[in-house]
């Protein structure tokens, strides 16, 4: 029997912003689901075989540094 379980590369948690496909298939679907064009996403956490917890908000650059001051959590 084969095993259909694809390896999404995805560790259970990260950093997003990296370019790996399914890094950017996360970043797309937070966005959509956050629904603010200001929002973006920079952390991930795998919750359940099926759930991301994606945190993220509206960046500042500071110092040259793009930083998530007041980060908010994007769920699915």
């Amino acid at each position: 029997m084969e095993d259909t379980t694809a390896d999404t590369g995805l560790s259970a948690v990260g950093m997003l912003g990296n370019g790996a496909p399914a890094s950017q298939v996360l970043e797309a679907v937070a966005m959509r689901k956050h629904g603010d064009p200001a929002w973006e996403p920079f952390h991930y956490e795998k919750i359940s075989e099926t759930e991301y917890e994606v945190n993220g908000g509206a960046p500042a650059v500071i110092g040259g540094v793009k930083k998530w001051p007041g980060r908010i959590a994007a769920c699915w």
